[in-house]
Parts: C-alpha cells; structure tokens; sequence
C-alpha cells in the first residue's frame, strides 16, 4: 500500500491513498488556491479524477508522515502521524480498513516547526524540527 501526503498551494494540502489507475486530478482539481489569491483552477471535482482520502483547507503545510503500526506509545497504533510545519503540530489520523476515520491534534503549538517524522527500531516517535538549528525530540504521551 502507497499513501502519499501533498503540501498543497494555500488549501488543498491532501492525503491519498495510492490505487492503480487513479488520476488524483492536480492540477485539474484542487481545494487550493495560489498563494497570490489566484484560482488554479475552477474545479473541485471532475469526472474521472480521485477525492483525497483527506484533505487541509486552509493549509496545515504537511511535510513529514508515518503509519505507525509500533508497540511503544499503543494508543497510536494504526495512525497517521503527520507533521505541520505552518501550526507547529502533530496530527494523528486514525487508519483503518484502508480510511481515515478520526484526527486528533497530539502536539498543539509546539514551540518549533515540525519538518520530518520518523519510527526508530525500538518504535520510538522522532520528531525533527525545521531550520538552521534543527532540533531531534522524541515524543512521549503523558
């Protein structure tokens, strides 16, 4: 199974899961706009082109994603984590039988801009932060 995540123009950031012969329309489609206000395009939908399984609008500016399927933190097993880099969040995105089911907000204004997340071999949650002084923290859940 493929799932991409998208970092759309201003709205329209997108996760997908990825199918054989699906056109996931952009730029036909989108929920986003150009971020000098301009329409990309005047469709939200079209015939023959895929929804997002889950879509931002306005922009949470995804970068970084994992499914994490570890042992360590359970009560995210079978989610979506995604980092925001324009809120400074983690979100958590419920997985199941191939949806997306429920999103919750895990790290609400972090003090930095999230960048990449990544699952170590002991299923630790590592979070990497945007910029010159890039910091690693590893999430713990109180």
């Amino acid at each position: 199974m493929i799932i991409s995540n998208e970092h759309g123009p201003d709205g329209g950031d997108e996760i997908n899961i990825i199918e054989a012969g699906q056109n996931y329309g952009w730029p036909i489609i989108t929920n986003g706009i150009d971020y000098s206000g301009a329409l990309i395009t005047s469709f939200t939908e079209y015939n023959g082109m895929r929804q997002p399984d889950h879509d931002w609008t306005p922009s949470i500016a995804p970068s970084g994603m994992v499914l994490y399927a570890g042992s360590s933190l359970p009560s995210l097993t079978d989610h979506l984590l995604v980092t925001s880099l324009k809120f400074k969040q983690l979100r958590a995105l419920r997985f199941s039988n191939n949806q997306i089911t429920v999103e919750r907000i895990l790290l609400a204004d972090f003090e930095y801009r999230l960048r990449d997340i990544v699952v170590d071999n002991q299923s630790n949650i590592l979070l990497l932060t945007d910029g010159d002084n890039a910091k690693t923290f590893k999430l713990v859940l109180k």
